[in-house]
């Protein structure tokens, strides 16, 4: 925890004396007290001290830098990345345009970010385009309508519930299937939305990333029912279906 702690203080301290050159004296004392405390006091006077001298700083020392610019910059500073994004090619569903996201994530200095639209790659060539001229890593996915039962199943009434899933692509493989993916989504499963189902993600799932959304997937669905058995074993045919890779879950 240690290294990963003062790297982000340093990088955050980095990014505010880039604005202000004239704190940067006062950035490395406050980083040398830090480290000094913590091996002399401990952790928790060290950064309850630390955290005094960070407040003083944006109330006293920087009234001229906006506050917002340093809380999001220290947040930042811990190379985050974006793997659950939508674009206006979420059609009703998102307004950001993908030179607006690829530029928020440069300004930022996220190192990659995702494109996760609604079961659709409508994007991809754009969004992939404009990362490699800002120089950031695209990761290109999507945010798949799954059946539960088939996607073959349209029964009025009963095949409009459904849940997400989140697919990224980690290689050429992978991008390959998403195509297949949302092509048989469209051309299979569509009933409302595109919809995909188990058979296609047991055939297809080579290369790509899964991640549950918190807030929509068929875990959660089962979770909000009280129903832990169903819920473990939809959990254990993720992990038997994508083995090899992590199954995340995204708030």
């Amino acid at each position: 925890i240690l290294p990963i702690s003062l790297r982000s203080v340093v990088c955050a301290n980095w990014l505010m004396a880039k604005k202000r050159t004239d704190n940067w004296i006062l950035w490395i004392l406050v980083d040398v007290i830090y480290i000094f405390l913590f091996y002399y006091k401990g952790l928790y006077l060290s950064s309850f001290i630390y955290i005094v001298f960070l407040i003083l700083s944006i109330k006293v020392w920087m009234p001229s830098y906006p506050k917002r610019h340093v809380i999001i910059s220290i947040i930042m500073s811990a190379k985050f990345t974006h793997l659950h994004t939508h674009s206006h090619y979420s059609l009703l569903n998102a307004l950001p345009k993908i030179d607006a996201l690829v530029d928020m994530a440069k300004k930022y200095d996220m190192p990659a970010l995702a494109l996760t639209d609604n079961c659709n790659l409508y994007g991809a060539i754009e969004f992939y385009q404009t990362c490699k001229k800002k120089g950031i890593k695209p990761i290109i996915g999507i945010d798949a309508y799954v059946a539960y039962r088939s996607r073959h199943d349209k029964q009025s009434g009963i095949e409009k519930e459904r849940y997400r899933l989140v697919l990224l692509a980690e290689n050429d493989i992978g991008y390959k299937n998403l195509i297949k993916l949302v092509t048989l989504a469209h051309m299979e499963g569509f009933y409302y939305k595109p919809r995909i189902d188990r058979e296609l993600l047991e055939q297809y799932n080579e290369g790509l990333i899964a991640i549950a959304p918190s807030f929509s997937s068929d875990i959660l669905q089962s979770l909000k029912l009280s129903n832990t058995e169903q819920a473990a074993e939809r959990i254990a045919w993720y992990k038997k279906t994508f083995s090899d890779r992590p199954l995340e879950s995204l708030c």
